[in-house]
Formats: structure tokens, C-alpha cells, sequence
């Protein structure tokens, strides 16, 4: 795990087990945001972006009326430098969540999103109805020089009042929340300015 952090650890566990979510600034440098940000734009380039959708398996669909952002799967197999490098942080980070907060993670799906100006998505919970084993969300953001004029934000809603908003959160570069999958309803404000990010969740089933 990189000393940025690994300094910030012990306040991401504590709120984690206290109000159920956590912001880690700058969890990542400048230098590793912009190659995974210059490997998100290629990839872009390439046209392997798809249309988010929305539930799982025969149930996937697409609405826009719910979310507008596009996606790219990644896997263990990808080989830029970048992505492997942000694998092993986040295995080194299940090993701390896993020691330190008694869980049994052992799992991590992400993609790349892409919001264009305009784009947002709804207030939702990340957790599928029928399927139990996505436990913590993880959002890197990717996005350099951030203005408040963006909007753009993640806004973290209260677990016992999903009605009140908790905070709202900057897409800003390097800068990593996580969150119980399960609880925490999240929303991203429609966004003025193309917004980056890696968006992933720490599960209970083998994936690694």
C-alpha cells in the first residue's frame, strides 16, 4: 500500500465503522491518476466504452432516465501498468479491511466511467436485491483542477434518513471513497465538465 494511504488508514477504518462510509484525499499521486486517467482516454479512443445499465444478469437494462454514463470492464488481465498498479493497492487495502474490521473480502470488480457533460446518475444503493456479495464500494476519481462551477459530486446520503445528504463530494484527482454497498444511498449530480472515474466493489466470492 503507498504511504499516502497508508498514512490515512486509520481515520478510512474508523469512519468506515462508525457513520458506514469514508473519504481518503489524494489516496493515489498525480503522477498514477493521470495513467490511469491516459489508459480510461485510450480505451475511450478505442470505442470500448458501453452504456451503463442498470440490475444484474437477465434483468440488466438500459435507462436513461437513471443513469447516462458509459462504462469499461476491467480485469486481472489487463495489461497496463497503471491498472496493475491500482489492483495491488486495492489488495493490499482488502488484506487491512479484512484484518482490521473483521471481514471476509476476497473479491474486486471494476470499470472505468466516463460522465459527459450532462450526464448523471440517481440515487441508488450499489447492492443487487438478490445478491449479497458486493460489501464495500470503491470510487477513484481521475479528474485534474476540479472547480466547484463542475457540480459533478458524489452525494452520500444518511443510512437512517436516505432523504438527507451527508456530503458532497468533489470528483477530485486521486481522491478515493468507499462505502457499504448494502446501506449507503449515493447519487452523482449532473456534471458540467467530462468526469472521470474508477468505480469498483470489494466482494465476498473468489475473484482474485
Amino acid at each position: 500500500m503507498n504511504e499516502r494511504m497508508l498514512s490515512q488508514l486509520p481515520r478510512l477504518l474508523d469512519e468506515l465503522s462508525e457513520s458506514g462510509w469514508a473519504l481518503m484525499p489524494q489516496a493515489i499521486d498525480d503522477i498514477d491518476s493521470s495513467a490511469l486517467a491516459s489508459d480510461l482516454d485510450r480505451q475511450w479512443s478505442e470505442g470500448r466504452f458501453k452504456n451503463a445499465h442498470v440490475g444484474q444478469g437477465f434483468e440488466q437494462s438500459e435507462h436513461k432516465k437513471i443513469r447516462s454514463d458509459k462504462i469499461h470492464w476491467l480485469g486481472d488481465d489487463d495489461p497496463e501498468l497503471s491498472i496493475q498498479y491500482w489492483l495491488n493497492e486495492v489488495k493490499d487495502l482488502t488484506t487491512a479491511l479484512n484484518e482490521n474490521l473483521f471481514l471476509s473480502l476476497s473479491a474486486y470488480d471494476c470499470h472505468f466511467a466516463c460522465y459527459d457533460p450532462g450526464d448523471f446518475y440517481q440515487k441508488h444503493r450499489d447492492r443487487f436485491r438478490n445478491n449479497p456479495e458486493r460489501i464495500l464500494s470503491v470510487i477513484l476519481f481521475l479528474n485534474k483542477d476540479w472547480l466547484t462551477k463542475d457540480a459533478g459530486e458524489l452525494l452520500i446520503f444518511d443510512d437512517e434518513n436516505p432523504e438527507r445528504i451527508v456530503a458532497e463530494i468533489k470528483p477530485e484527482n486521486g481522491s478515493m471513497v468507499i462505502f457499504q454497498s448494502d446501506k449507503i444511498f449515493h447519487e452523482v449530480r449532473t456534471t458540467k465538465r467530462r468526469r472521470l472515474s474508477l468505480t469498483g466493489w470489494l466482494k465476498s466470492s473468489p475473484r482474485f
